[in-house]
């Protein structure tokens, strides 16, 4: 099998060789790029990255530190939810508190809630 690759690409010119290897990144998300760095780099094993185009994001409360109080208000503003049902969700760490939202808004809650004292990951 890979001799009959070898016998097809020996045909194929400069500009296949690029479609193809561009058509093969996206179908793989890999970076050749990221390859050759690896290599250049003497390093022992190849590492080859994912692509980190995410566009969306979830926030995830991990702790919510020493003002609780505080961090449920927060919660229940980004929620939209009962004091209660915040309450509960501090209490559920850890906890997702928004799912798919973009990473300026993602970063721009994770800040509020960070200066409150929670502890937050983005995911």
């Amino acid at each position: 099998m890979i001799k009959e690759i070898v016998e097809k690409l020996s045909n194929f010119t400069i500009l296949d060789i690029i479609k193809l290897t561009e058509e093969l990144e996206k179908k793989w998300n890999i970076s050749s790029k990221e390859i050759d760095n690896s290599l250049s780099n003497n390093s022992s094993s190849i590492n080859i990255k994912k692509k980190a185009d995410k566009n969306s994001f979830d926030l995830y409360l991990q702790s919510a530190g020493n003002k609780r109080i505080k961090v449920i208000s927060l919660v229940k503003k980004i929620m939209n939810i009962g004091l209660k049902e915040a309450k509960d969700k501090i209490d559920s760490v850890p906890t997702i508190i928004k799912e798919s939202i973009s990473k300026e808004e993602a970063e721009k809650l994770r800040d509020e809630l960070e200066n409150e004292g929670a502890k937050i990951e983005l995911k």
